[in-house]
């Protein structure tokens, strides 16, 4: 995380709950840092999910090699648990902090070019619940692999 300057002061007046005082250079640049968070969340989305798509490819174009499945299944896995972990500490560390201030800084949430937080949400659907589905899918393709052989 970039140190942010003046924003650290505002930042634990606003866990006070003390308003912070900005000025509008600070507030514009607050929320192109949140659009930023917004668009690297993207970024890596699309890399999490081309990701579990070349191992859901793998694992079905290897169909004599259970340990090769196995593999596959266990890096599915454990790529959703750091993708919903990622998600979960962007959204509790930077996103909310800074969100919150610009929410006490001004009354009305949509106060540049009318738009609303970037990616919140559809960022509790694919942050934490696509995660968690895809957990539980590949513990049921392993599962059917190993417990319920087919003839090949």
């Amino acid at each position: 995380m970039e140190n942010i300057g003046k924003s650290e002061k505002a930042t634990a007046a606003a866990k006070d709950g003390e308003v912070p005082a900005f000025n509008q250079a600070e507030t514009a640049r607050l929320w192109e840092w949140l659009l930023h968070e917004g668009n690297l969340y993207g970024n890596r989305l699309n890399f999490y999910i081309a990701s579990q798509s070349l191992f859901f490819v793998a694992f079905a174009s290897i169909e004599n090699s259970i340990v090769f499945q196995v593999a596959c299944s266990i890096a599915g896995i454990v790529l959703s648990g750091i993708w919903l972990t990622m998600s979960r500490s962007q959204v509790r560390e930077i996103i909310r902090p800074i969100r919150d201030i610009l929410k006490r800084q001004h009354r009305e949430y949509n106060f540049i070019a009318g738009r609303r937080t970037p990616g919140m949400r559809t960022h509790n659907i694919l942050g934490h619940i696509l995660p968690w589905l895809m957990i539980v899918l590949w513990l049921a393709v392993t599962s059917y692999e190993l417990f319920c052989p087919v003839a090949h």
